[in-house]
């Protein structure tokens, strides 16, 4: 389970992860809490769902039911983030919106997602304005909004200009199970 180290924990953290088992863990872990505190629950992923759910069953989560209900809902990482070939931040921000209010709408506690930062990797060119999309979505993140969310960085194949902006542009970061206070932070200013 995700814990909160400091008193007023960062709503919007990355996490940079070194293996598919490691990110299983975590985003279960995570997602379990979500749903046993009654919060929708979306997982942008490369994964299909039917991956996603075995490899948190092998960890003791089963989430079928969830994904069922309407609770958990998976969506497809390539046509989530650059459908048409490009990122469009505003459309991104768009959805997360949307989200929200369809938590709040249909009784949820909150909204609580992770998304898969891969697709950054082979498309540097959206840098820019993926890092300006983070620190939108940092304006989403308030205690009020009731909304959470992590943003995953595989280690592997990292770039650096992209892994320097994650970690400048999340007020938070996941380090062994916990939510802490990113100091490498620093707000964005609109272009």
């Amino acid at each position: 389970m995700l814990t909160q180290k400091n008193k007023k924990p960062p709503l919007h953290a990355c996490f940079f992860y070194d293996s598919n088992q490691q990110r299983h863990k975590v985003l279960a872990s995570y997602f379990q809490e979500g749903l046993d505190n009654k919060e929708l629950c979306i997982l942008v992923t490369p994964e299909t769902p039917r991956q996603v759910l075995a490899g948190f069953k092998t960890l003791g989560h089963d989430l079928s039911d969830a994904v069922a209900s309407g609770a958990f809902r998976i969506f497809d990482m390539h046509s989530s983030y650059i459908s048409d070939g490009r990122f469009v931040s505003d459309f991104m921000l768009q959805n997360v919106k949307v989200f929200i209010e369809d938590a709040k709408s249909n009784g949820y506690s909150g909204l609580r997602t992770a998304g898969e930062m891969t697709w950054l990797y082979s498309a540097p060119e959206f840098t820019e304005e993926a890092k300006q999309y983070e620190s939108d979505v940092n304006n989403l993140t308030t205690p009020s909004s009731h909304f959470t969310g992590i943003c995953l960085y595989p280690t592997e194949n990292a770039n650096t200009k992209i892994v320097t902006d994650a970690l400048q542009t999340h007020p938070g970061y996941l380090d062994n199970g916990h939510i802490c206070a990113n100091p490498n932070y620093k707000p964005v200013s609109k272009v």
